[in-house]
């Protein structure tokens, strides 16, 4: 048997599919926005750390605790909307990155999420040379 250009493409695809069914999609990234939105604007710490792995729980706990949610929530008010970006690359964790419009301020959000679509890395009003272009795309 001759191995051909379609037989090396069926073999990438066939290489390629267990890496693609672990990979995020914009919609999984969405969904964990819209949670966050929603206990953010419910000043629900609990929530927020819900969206985490159990096993960083109690470290996000930390940070995100009912004193911390309402000294954000009194700098910010509330999540209005958010808009996808894209993801920006020069970082290492390859994160997502969202304008989010609070009342009081624009900024820009990252996250990444784990393979089981739990967040992994969250970052509020993040920035570099990337997601600072992004969001001169977006004014």
């Amino acid at each position: 048997m001759q191995f051909t250009v379609s037989h090396m493409k069926a073999f990438l695809i066939i290489l390629l599919l267990p890496f693609t069914a672990l990979a995020q999609s914009q919609k999984d990234y969405d969904h964990v926005m819209a949670s966050f939105k929603k206990a953010y604007n419910r000043h629900r710490a609990d929530k927020v750390c819900d969206l985490f792995p159990m096993e960083t729980r109690v470290k996000v706990a930390k940070v995100w605790n009912n004193r911390e949610m309402d000294k954000l929530y009194n700098d910010y008010g509330k999540i209005v909307s958010y808009k996808y970006l894209g993801r920006d690359k020069t970082d290492p964790d390859n994160v997502t990155v969202y304008k989010a419009v609070f009342q009081k301020k624009t900024i820009p959000m990252s996250l990444s999420l784990d393979k089981d679509k739990n967040l992994e890395n969250f970052r509020l009003d993040t920035h570099s040379d990337e997601i600072d272009e992004m969001m001169k795309k977006e004014q």
